[in-house]
């Protein structure tokens, strides 16, 4: 029997923050969470941090990727439901425009956002 657990929220402290991910750790525990570009230029480490978190679970890896709110993490699990985008390159769609912008532009057929995505060409742009 396969169980699938996952981690939907994270509260924690900010313990250690890189290019594109932090710690945070909570009741003694450091969770490596790939973040957006708003979270990394925003959070200090030190300070308190609340995440709607994604579980990515590939045969190689288990990776945790943080939202600062839940339509954040909704709009991310539709953009890695394409094929041709993956969690980073979806990570990387919230760095060109806000959750209104990239749903309009979605809505619209749109795809000049989507363009300015690093591994998002213009088909991937159309398909999503």
């Amino acid at each position: 029997m396969l169980f699938h657990f996952m981690i939907a929220y994270i509260d924690g402290t900010i313990k250690l923050k890189r290019d594109n991910f932090v710690v945070v750790e909570t009741n003694g525990v450091g969770y490596k969470v790939f973040v957006t570009e708003q979270i990394i230029l925003s959070g200090k480490v030190g300070e308190k941090i609340e995440l709607y978190t994604h579980q990515h679970v590939r045969e190689d890896a288990l990776q945790l990727f943080g939202f600062a709110t839940y339509d954040q993490l909704t709009l991310f699990e539709k953009l890695i439901s394409v094929s041709g985008v993956g969690p980073k390159t979806g990570l990387a769609v919230f760095s060109v425009a806000n959750v209104a912008d990239i749903k309009s532009a979605i809505i619209h057929g749109d795809a000049t956002i989507l363009k300015k995505v690093s591994g998002i060409g213009t088909k991937t742009a159309e398909r999503i």
